[in-house]
């Protein structure tokens, strides 16, 4: 199985490690799923955990967790550069929105898991399904109760 995170799902399950967010990240630290990234979801991490009020919380090497990403997730180069799973612009103007859309379809993702009220609103795409952390684990069970 893939998955795409959301980057408010790493950010969350970095700096809460008892969070459901840092149960997904274990859940991929423990080979249950495979993580889909693109370059630009990895930037875009590494940015957000290098805000000051994240970065005070987790004090990770944030260029060591970033490699970590792009040598142990399944990273994929999209070919699509629209915005895909989202109904509007990025707030800032500098987030990889619609990144994880085109990442998932380009790594043959079946879940993007986010926070994102906006992107959950959505359901699926494509044929992804959209689902929040909560979910995701739900799903990974039932998977792995599955498995021969």
């Amino acid at each position: 199985m893939r998955a795409v995170l959301d980057t408010n799902v790493v950010a969350s399950g970095t700096v809460n490690p008892a969070g459901t967010p840092a149960m997904v990240l274990g859940a991929w630290r423990r080979q249950e799923y495979e993580f889909v990234v693109s370059e630009a979801i990895v930037q875009e991490y590494a940015r957000v955990l290098d805000y000051p009020r994240l970065a005070s919380r987790h004090r990770l090497d944030i260029a060591e967790v970033a490699q970590g990403f792009r040598e142990y997730g399944v990273l994929v180069e999209p070919q699509e550069t629209a915005a895909a799973l989202t109904p509007y612009p990025s707030p800032t103007g500098r987030g990889a929105r619609g990144e994880g859309g085109w990442a998932a379809v380009a790594g043959g993702a079946e879940y993007v898991v986010s926070g994102d009220t906006h992107l959950l609103r959505l359901g699926e795409y494509r044929g992804i399904r959209i689902v929040t952390p909560a979910v995701f684990l739900a799903v990974l069970r039932e998977y792995q109760t599955d498995k021969p």
